[in-house]
């Protein structure tokens, strides 16, 4: 995220990339909308509950 910001990158969806392993140009609002609750939740501590209840998934699925 530092590096992002550094950079002048958009780091939610730079975290899309990341999380579904896609280029920026493939990124939805979608996707960077689930990659900013992510950004958040670590900044601010959320729990792993937390944030499915947030995203509405399960917070016991392994892919995450």
């Amino acid at each position: 995220m530092i590096d992002d910001i550094n950079n002048g990158i958009d780091f939610h969806t730079s975290t899309a990339c990341k999380i579904y392993g896609i280029r920026v140009d493939q990124v939805t609002k979608e996707e960077r909308r689930v990659a900013k609750a992510v950004n958040f939740g670590i900044v601010y501590g959320i729990s792993d509950w937390g944030l499915s209840e947030q995203l509405h998934i399960n917070p016991n699925l392994s892919y995450l």
